[in-house]
């Protein structure tokens, strides 16, 4: 069940249930159990009768923070070429 839910942002219990062959009341408590143990991070819309996956936020920062990290890296390192280049330019003339 841990797997089924890694791609969805959300889903209907009734149609997880069909693919686990059981009925929705059995699949709430599973599932009711799954997210107690922390092993599934999402939240039952027991109206609805659909899962919200709350898919890892931290994991999304951790990326981002370093694609910004390898671009700050980058313009370090052309400025410093840059700085060189305009050196070794200047020594010679």
């Amino acid at each position: 069940m841990v797997h089924y839910t890694l791609p969805f942002c959300s889903t209907r219990l009734s149609t997880m249930a069909d693919a686990f062959n059981t009925s929705v009341s059995e699949l709430e408590k599973d599932l009711v159990a799954l997210i107690t143990d922390n092993q599934i991070q999402a939240r039952i819309d027991s109206q609805n009768k659909t899962l919200h996956v709350r898919h890892d936020e931290n994991r999304r920062n951790a990326t981002f923070r370093s694609v910004l990290e390898t671009g700050k890296g980058f313009i370090r390192d052309v400025t410093a070429m840059l700085r060189r280049a305009s050196l070794l330019e200047h020594e010679h003339n």
